[in-house]
């Protein structure tokens, strides 16, 4: 069974190995110190602009999305419509009638046969 000091051992190991040339060296410093330089005079080292606009946008379109569907849904029924449903359900009619009330309509406009 391998202890934590095998694999710590074969871990520097493998570290060691992966040790940069002397270009990867180079511009790893070039980027460190131009880095270090942009936060000495309070600048970023890749200023992008159109980062914030593309964010704004998104997001813009994003709550467009969520409030569109939701102002369009149907309002609340009112009192009035409760009344009525009251009355149908009150009047002793059988629901069937109401389920078919187009098909009665279109008999009546058409007759029978």
């Amino acid at each position: 069974m391998k202890t934590d000091e095998d694999v710590i051992q074969r871990l520097r190991e493998g570290l060691a190995q992966d040790r940069p040339d002397a270009l990867q060296h180079q511009r790893l410093q070039r980027a460190r110190l131009e880095a270090l330089d942009a936060l000495e005079h309070g600048r970023r080292a890749t200023p992008r602009p159109w980062l914030r606009l593309g964010l704004a946008a998104a997001g813009i379109a994003a709550l467009a999305l969520l409030l569109v569907p939701a102002l369009r849904a149907p309002s609340a029924i009112g009192p009035e419509d409760a009344v009525d449903g009251f009355e149908i359900a009150s009047s002793g009619v059988p629901l069937e009638f109401y389920e078919d009330l187009e098909f009665y309509a279109w008999l009546e406009q058409n007759g029978p046969g």
